[in-house]
């Protein structure tokens, strides 16, 4: 907090400063040229006093000049004299301007001096002036205000005043600096809270301690940081519980025919009857196999999860895809009757993985006929610019409260996890992350056949 206090604070004071410092010029200036135009036009009258003498005097005009300037420089005012262009020193090109005849006030190493050009190489220097001269009319007329510029006490005010001045200035800038320094110190207090919140809930994260939050908070930079953060938290613990969750799953799964695998061999190798032993040979086989589907299973089930390099989307003929689906239920189990029905009106088509939705189908299909008792119905809907696939069964149905568990990996309805009866738990896993997949859905309701009904929602092509 101090380091960004400081930051910030020393920041806007430099800004501050060069502010000032470019005001100081630029109004240094514009008043410099103003003083200038100002104290030009009150020398006016009396250069041009000077200038109309000079030109009625006759041969000897240096000495009438210097006659009638005496009493103007004896009044103390400010010095008047006469004097040439080497005398006067300046550049060329500011001597040009002395060809109007009228005075021009310059800076020099004297102070503020006014010269004015009265003839060929004569020069009418005044000044250096006080920092006060009469109006213009006082000229005109003769009155002159009297002035001592070696006056100390007066002198020694304008100083005064001057010192006073700057002194004033810096204090009123540094009273900003305070004010300023106040404000940003009390501004940034909140954000350093938020802030080491925002720090303390991440340590805690990388921690273990899934559950912390920011709270989020705010509609600045600093409350979507926290609220981008919480969602991360959300999806981070959720991804991770899931993780945890198939990890108990799995090995609970793998488990089970390992061990069985276990006593086929055992039984295998303790009999001699080379019938009984191709009979465990079988079943060996058999369970192999098993694990080879669960462990397919499992990798599509991990790779379809927040997949971001997903593949191609095509077309899919979803008409066509059902009857090849029925088909193949239709070889698996012989005994029952798969009908296949579709909207024959409008084309059904979808943009998906072909293979992707395939397994979905299907393995909602061979799950109804698992279940099914005479027939299952494979249809397709379309309505509200949305492609229905509904799977029919006549077997017992689904109950509403565990319609939702139903989709989680591992979980089947029998209560019991052995393979051979429930299958391998993971199907209705994958048809739902296949759904998600391709920005759909699935569902399970009551069909009109008096068993289950699952549904796959899509967006038409």
């Amino acid at each position: 907090m101090r380091r960004q206090f400081l930051r910030v604070y020393l920041g806007l004071a430099l800004v501050l400063v060069l502010a000032a410092l470019a005001i100081v010029f630029f109004v240094e200036r514009e008043l410099r040229e103003l003083v200038k135009h100002r104290t030009e036009e009150v020398m006016e009258p009396l250069v041009r006093h000077i200038r109309l003498a000079y030109i009625s005097f006759g041969k000897d005009k240096s000495r009438q000049l210097a006659a009638f300037i005496e009493p103007l420089d004896e009044m103390n005012l400010f010095p008047i004299r006469v004097t040439s262009e080497v005398e006067v020193g300046l550049p060329q090109d500011l001597l040009s301007q002395l060809e109007d005849g009228l005075g021009h006030l310059y800076y020099t190493q004297e102070g503020r001096m006014v010269y004015a050009r009265l003839d060929d190489g004569v020069i009418l220097a005044l000044g250096p002036l006080p920092g006060r001269i009469g109006p213009p009319h006082a000229f005109e007329s003769g009155e002159y205000e009297r002035r001592d510029l070696r006056d100390e006490q007066w002198n020694g005010k304008f100083g005064r005043f001057s010192f006073h001045v700057t002194y004033f200035l810096i204090a009123i800038l540094l009273f900003i600096l305070a004010i300023i320094g106040v404000a940003v110190y009390y501004l940034l207090r909140p954000y350093e809270h938020r802030i080491y919140k925002l720090a303390n809930v991440a340590r805690d994260f990388g921690e273990g301690k899934f559950d912390s939050r920011t709270g989020g908070g705010g509609t600045d930079a600093i409350g979507n940081l926290a609220r981008t953060f919480d969602d991360m938290a959300d999806r981070t613990s959720g991804l991770i519980e899931r993780q945890q969750e198939l990890l108990r799953a799995v090995s609970h799964e793998l488990r089970t025919p390992l061990a069985r695998l276990f006593f086929m061999v055992d039984d295998a190798q303790s009999t001699s009857n080379v019938q009984e032993k191709n009979r465990h040979l079988e079943r060996i086989d058999d369970s192999l196999n098993d694990l080879n589907d669960l462990v397919e299973e499992l990798l599509t089930f991990v790779r379809l999860d927040g997949q971001d390099d997903s593949p191609t989307r095509e077309a899919v003929d979803v008409a066509r895809l059902l009857s090849d689906v029925g088909e193949v239920v239709a070889d698996l189990y012989p005994t029952l009757q798969v009908k296949t029905q579709k909207d024959m009106e409008n084309k059904a088509e979808i943009d998906a993985v072909s293979r992707l939705l395939h397994r979905a189908v299907l393995n909602l299909a061979t799950n109804a006929a698992k279940n099914a008792r005479e027939k299952i119905v494979l249809g397709i809907e379309i309505a509200g610019g949305a492609l229905c696939i509904h799977i029919d069964d006549d077997g017992p149905g689904i109950p509403v409260e565990a319609r939702e568990k139903i989709f989680e990996p591992f979980v089947r309805l029998d209560k019991s996890r052995n393979a051979e009866s429930g299958g391998l738990g993971l199907g209705l896993a994958l048809v739902q992350r296949i759904a998600a997949a391709h920005e759909g859905r699935v569902e399970v309701a009551d069909s009109p056949l008096g068993g289950a009904r699952f549904t796959l929602t899509f967006s038409c092509a």
